[in-house]
């Protein structure tokens, strides 16, 4: 599935990558867009590029003796994503992919008067694929109400802004095709499935509900079909914020264990050393079977149950773990209490190592 996912920042010149329950009678679009349309922003980030200059071969040649080094130059690559506003202080919520590695941003406002204002990338979380930024607060900010994705059911009616291939401000509408889709995009996969039509530029972008409340922002397409679009639940971003806004980035209580899902469930591969799985005595070879008494088949389902929780917090791990008695074999259920550490800062993780 991997392969076949696109995130939705649009890069130019390149293409790379189609709730809450809605009032009685049908959905008002028209109605639903005025009340909505101007808190929706577009994001420009600039990243530099490093690039070789094109020369002659025996020049190049020339060059590379004299300095030891080839002709290269920085070039600035713009991209286009969108985003949303979500208070009056400036705060903006998009995805980690439209901003990451960007020297600068831009956000743009459809207030009438074009304004466009840097912002600031205030905290960023990769796993779940969110950003916060900031602007200066003024008149041009229209804060949308943020809902409630557990509630929403498939089938209802949705809508989604944004700003795809450039073209500002695209109204597209559907309904919730699916919920809770694991598409193999990281560790925290829960979206919402839409068939609206989102396409590169929509990242970050709000998915409203038939109320006009934001119910998930537009992460990914699937690149193979049409009418499958996919948004981190509202809900998802809410309970990050607070951290996003104090930290920087989302403070994550870590195992420390490195797990693998098998046809005959899931196991501990490795255990990292002085973290919180080797203080507590999980070991490799360990079957995990409950954490916070929830059966356990697959690795991503402990990744959920740990997802909530914060460094310190005690979690109950009830584990599988063959030995010998006398000549026998036998596997012994045991229950561990692990109080989770935090999880590292700046280094990128292996799949699965939690």
């Amino acid at each position: 599935m991997k392969s076949v996912l696109v995130a939705l920042a649009f890069v130019f010149p390149f293409f790379t990558a189609q709730a809450g329950t809605p009032p009685p009678g049908t959905l008002n679009i028209p109605d639903l867009v005025e009340r909505v349309d101007k808190g929706v922003v577009n994001i420009q980030a600039v990243t530099l590029v490093r690039e070789r200059v094109a020369m002659d071969p025996v020049f190049e040649d020339f060059i590379f003796q004299m300095y030891g080094v080839s002709r290269e130059r920085i070039r600035k690559q713009p991209s286009l994503g969108s985003g949303f506003v979500i208070d009056e202080e400036g705060y903006i919520l998009t995805n980690n992919h439209v901003v990451e590695r960007a020297s600068e941003v831009e956000v743009y406002f459809d207030d009438g008067k074009k304004t466009r204002l840097k912002a600031k990338v205030i905290g960023v979380d990769k796993k779940a694929d969110l950003a916060l930024l900031q602007v200066k607060p003024g008149p041009y900010l229209r804060p949308l109400p943020l809902g409630n994705s557990d509630l929403v059911k498939v089938g209802e009616s949705v809508v989604a802004i944004g700003n795809p291939f450039a073209l500002s401000h695209t109204v597209t509408a559907g309904i919730i095709s699916a919920k809770n889709r694991v598409i193999g995009a990281g560790p925290f996969d829960n979206f919402l499935q839409t068939d609206a039509s989102i396409n590169p530029g929509n990242s970050g972008g709000p998915l409203f509900s038939a109320a006009g409340e934001v119910i998930g922002i537009n992460t990914a397409i699937n690149a193979q079909g049409q009418g499958l679009g996919f948004a981190i639940p509202i809900n998802q971003a809410k309970k990050m914020l607070p951290d996003l806004k104090k930290h920087g980035r989302v403070l994550r209580g870590w195992l420390g264990a490195l797990l693998t899902s098998t046809p005959e469930g899931t196991f501990v591969d490795g255990v990292v050393l002085r973290s919180a799985a080797f203080k507590a005595g999980l070991k490799s070879g360990d079957r995990v079977v409950e954490v916070e008494g929830k059966k356990i088949e697959e690795q991503a389902e402990v990744e959920r149950v740990l997802e909530d929780r914060r460094p310190g917090d005690t979690i109950s791990f009830v584990v599988e773990r063959d030995g010998a008695v006398g000549n026998q074999l036998v596997r012994r259920r045991q229950t561990y209490k692990v109080q989770l550490g935090e999880e590292p800062e700046g280094r990128e993780l292996p799949r699965g190592l939690i």
